[in-house]
């Protein structure tokens, strides 16, 4: 997925079912989220990130995305959304698992 969805592209993909759109299409917000905390979803990172922001949205934008992340990286489809985005080591830490 090359770009943002709109509202209606997101609903488009809601209704018609397909998993890998789904995902593609929750990777591409997860990495809005951890954009505008300031990070790149490809960054590895985790709650230590969000603490160091303390009490800010950003944060609160930072959680939310890698809370996302995580999410995403338990299925197939998800992991590979990822992955189109640049996210490697959790995927290949979940994978050995």
């Amino acid at each position: 997925m090359s770009h943002a969805l709109n509202d209606v592209e997101a609903l488009a993909v809601l209704r018609s079912g397909d998993a890998i759109g789904l995902a593609e299409a929750m990777a591409a917000f997860a990495g809005h989220l951890m954009q505008q905390g300031g990070a790149h979803i490809a960054a590895p990172m985790g709650a230590s990130a969000v603490a160091a922001l303390g009490n800010s949205p950003k944060a609160g934008l930072l959680a939310a995305g890698l809370e996302l992340r995580v999410l995403l990286s338990a299925s197939p489809q998800g992991r590979e959304a990822l992955r189109d985005l640049g996210f490697q080591p959790l995927l290949e830490q979940v994978e050995r698992e």
